[in-house]
């Protein structure tokens, strides 16, 4: 059904290039005669809208102020149910979204589709949200990574840790920051990511 349609997924860390390469990215395409649509995935929201309004509700999502840097946190893994529920809505939220992305593209024409952030990203958030090692267990990497067209190309975009620093200051005060750039190291390593 997307046959036609070329889809690129770039993915990788805050702060390490991934809205510049995709701006080089699409520039190049469109010299190429492309007809091309980049998408940003970021705040992705419907089914677990309101279950995040909950646990901001519930004190399991939490900001803090660090030498004037805000850093957001969810602690979705203090609670079993909040955690797996939030996998399921984000699987489902991820599900609306590429479909809605494919519709789209046929409907306007486009031959390429970039994507700026999505399963793999996706996945790395829950894990930090979640604690559970979404990569460990196959089951959940699967059915992420099988939202990805066939005709995708993933490529994971990494960037030294203190290049990081200047373009997203708040990661040197993100606690959580060194777990999400191991699971990015570890996954530019993986079978089908360039």
């Amino acid at each position: 059904m997307t046959a036609s349609i070329q889809f690129i997924y770039l993915c990788g860390i805050d702060g390490s290039g991934k809205t510049t390469a995709v701006n080089y990215l699409v520039e190049q395409l469109q010299k190429r005669n492309r007809r091309v649509e980049s998408v940003w995935l970021r705040f992705n929201h419907f089914y677990s809208r309101p279950l995040l309004i909950l646990a901001r509700l519930l004190g399991y999502t939490r900001y803090e102020t660090i030498d004037g840097l805000r850093v957001g946190y969810h602690h979705f893994y203090r609670s079993r149910w909040l955690s797996r529920l939030y996998v399921a809505l984000q699987y489902r939220d991820a599900r609306r979204a590429i479909r809605k992305i494919e519709r789209q593209a046929r409907r306007t024409g486009h031959d390429t589709v970039v994507l700026d952030r999505f399963a793999y990203d996706i996945l790395i958030d829950l894990e930090i949200a979640t604690r559970i090692p979404m990569f460990q267990q196959a089951r959940h990497q699967k059915r992420f990574v099988d939202l990805l067209p066939p005709s995708c190309r993933v490529v994971c975009i990494t960037r030294d840790r203190e290049k990081i620093y200047p373009a997203r200051p708040e990661s040197r005060a993100d606690r959580n920051f060194e777990a999400r750039w191991l699971l990015y190291d570890q996954l530019s390593r993986q079978p089908n990511v360039y």
